[in-house]
């Protein structure tokens, strides 16, 4: 082997040497780059996960609200069925004493019927 023979084996292999770790370094930038990238799809990912967590707990607490509002309304009518019941037996109360009265011929002051009709009706609330 000679002087130059060497010379130009190790001339090529620090030309190949230098290929290489240009070639590493760019591997190396792609491995750095799409680590960046897992890392932001990852936390999109996460910040994806917590959103729609937020939305179900949300949809959940909306549900909720509903549920009590139809048992309010249910209880509401509840009520108003109830009282419109002990409205009906007021009047018919109402009416029969009048019919009495008036058999009895009796003539009672609008006010005083009045009167009657409100002693009725707190009857009925209490």
């Amino acid at each position: 082997a000679t002087p130059a023979l060497t010379e130009f084996v190790n001339e090529h292999l620090r030309v190949e040497n230098r290929q290489l770790k240009e070639k590493m370094e760019v591997g190396e930038e792609k491995i750095a780059f799409l680590g960046r990238q897992m890392q932001s799809l990852l936390a999109e990912s996460q910040q994806s996960h917590v959103d729609e967590m937020i939305r179900t707990t949300e949809d959940e607490r909306f549900q909720m609200i509903i549920r009590e509002s139809r048992e309010e309304i249910l209880r509401s009518r509840a009520e108003a069925a109830s009282l419109h019941r002990k409205l009906q037996a007021a009047l018919a109360a109402k009416t029969e004493v009048e019919e009495r009265l008036r058999l009895e011929g009796q003539k009672v002051s609008d006010s005083r019927l009045l009167e009657g009709i409100a002693g009725l009706k707190s009857a009925l609330i209490s």
